[in-house]
């Protein structure tokens, strides 16, 4: 196995290795240019180590130019790291205000939580070796922020005192071993301008050379300015949870709070009530933002994962149920109770509609999240899903799915949805008219919604009808798509 020493030392080696070790998830090595006889040569220990998950070279940046034995050190770490088809990352940490790191004052010893503790009073810059660029963490006398690609993410703006402790942890050992741990105040309008919490769309013409565009439908609405706590995990090597993982390593978790919080959303009912959602810290799926890949690398996109609480102001002498209004024309509508639970889950295939004639598909290149409704708080009932494919649900006029008797919305429930059915919900929208070359135009919209969204929600409900035993709803053979 791997053994690290040097604890009280300004440098830690790995100290020994055997050609049986199998690696940790990620492996730590402080790199010395100049390394004594009595220490295990940084290239000897590749050697010996087989790293199955991912590679972290962990070291001390130097001020200035790179020295040239530090350089020859890094292209023969380079070159062998070439050969392994795995995640992998060169990290170095610079401390701007110190001109040399002590590293025994980090370290933590006690068992449960065998790491080390960043003080982040000053600077630290992750380099990372891959195809996204820098990942990079900054803290100067106004915000700290997180630069990915070409993007930057601020989490601070305004009252420090309430923004982030100012320590943050990697762990040598547990789930989260080589990630960075810290906890964040983020201020809404943030999530929803910076991080772009939201569920997104490709759209890809088919053509060589041709620049795909990114469709995001943001979660929440701008006018949001109340702020969440954070418990961040990142790890540099798997930002996008590329890699299926039991533990999620790269999280915006919501911390738990003492006071009601929650943020006003897209989605509204099928009268126009706006709806509240409220993320849920301490239920089976915690909820919490997964980083996700886009269509273009200098977004920085989040996904909601994990429960939230959705409410509604109906007001006084209101039925205590209202439908959900989904779909980009309100194609859909979900009867909700008060303090029902929306349980989103990161990883399904966002959408890429081909124009050039080829079918639209489900793309699991990128992703977004889907929806499933376990009930009310507490509770295992399911919801009532009424589906009117031309879209005008709100106004009660087209060819519906199911059967409503109503003229505002579904007041008969349509079919019995399971609790653990899980399909594209986007917030209405209506159709916006972008900017052409730059975003989706209305066609693309269409072709997104009949082509690929309605389709999808179909095979799903009728594949759990067949697993229920119920009668197959009768569906429209052709759909046709009304604006709003």
């Amino acid at each position: 196995m791997v053994i690290f020493n040097k604890y009280s030392s300004t440098n830690l080696y790995i100290s020994d290795a055997s050609n049986e070790d199998l690696g940790y998830w990620s492996a730590f090595v402080f790199m010395d240019p100049n390394p004594g006889d009595e220490k295990i040569t940084l290239l000897n220990a590749f050697e010996y180590t087989k790293f199955y998950r991912c590679f972290f070279l962990f070291a001390p940046a130097p001020e200035g130019p790179l020295p040239t034995s530090i350089n020859n050190i890094l292209k023969k770490i380079r070159k062998f790291l070439e050969n392994i088809e795995l995640p992998r990352g060169i990290l170095w940490m610079s401390d701007i205000n110190q001109t040399e790191i002590r590293i025994d004052s980090w370290l933590t010893y006690d068992a449960a939580n065998i790491g080390m503790r960043l003080p982040l009073s000053n600077s630290l810059y992750f380099g990372i070796d891959n195809e996204w660029g820098d990942v990079q963490l900054n803290e100067s006398s106004e915000l700290l922020q997180l630069e990915l690609a070409n993007s930057t993410l601020h989490f601070l703006s305004g009252n420090r005192s309430l923004a982030r402790t100012n320590i943050a942890k990697i762990p040598f050992s547990g789930s989260k071993i080589g990630c960075l741990n810290f906890d964040m105040n983020i201020k809404t309008q943030y999530l929803n301008s910076h991080l772009m919490v939201g569920f997104h769309l490709g759209l890809h013409d088919g053509q060589i050379g041709h620049k795909d565009r990114l469709g995001l439908f943001p979660l929440i609405k701008s006018s949001s300015y109340n702020s969440f706590s954070f418990k961040i995990t990142v790890d540099p090597c798997n930002l996008f949870a590329d890699h299926v993982e039991p533990v999620c390593r790269t999280e915006f978790l919501f911390a738990n709070t003492t006071r009601r919080s929650n943020f006003l959303s897209q989605f509204t009912t099928t009268t126009g009530v706006s709806v509240l959602l409220e993320p849920l810290t301490l239920s089976e799926k915690p909820a919490r933002l997964r980083l996700t890949r886009t269509v273009n690398k200098s977004f920085i996109v989040a996904s909601p994962d994990g429960d939230f609480v959705i409410t509604a102001d109906l007001g006084e002498g209101k039925k205590s149920t209202f439908d959900l209004m989904g779909g980009i024309f309100g194609t859909e509508g979900i009867r909700c109770f008060p303090n029902h639970v929306l349980r989103f889950k990161h990883g399904h295939s966002a959408f890429i509609v081909y124009l050039n004639g080829e079918k639209p598909t489900l793309e699991d290149e990128f992703v977004t999240a889907w929806v499933s409704f376990p009930g009310q708080t507490g509770t295992g009932n399911s919801v009532r899903y009424i589906g009117e494919p031309e879209g005008q649900i709100k106004y009660g006029q087209d060819n519906i799915v199911f059967p409503a008797s109503a003229l505002l919305g579904g007041v008969d429930p349509g079919y019995h949805l399971p609790s653990d059915c899980l399909f594209p919900v986007l917030p209405y929208n209506g159709v916006i008219l972008g900017r052409s070359g730059s975003y989706f135009d209305k066609q693309n919209f269409i072709d997104i919604e009949k082509q690929v969204l309605f389709p999808t929600r179909r095979s799903i409900i009728i594949e759990a009808q067949r697993k229920e035993s119920q009668p197959p709803m009768e569906l429209s053979p052709t759909v046709g798509y009304g604006t709003t």
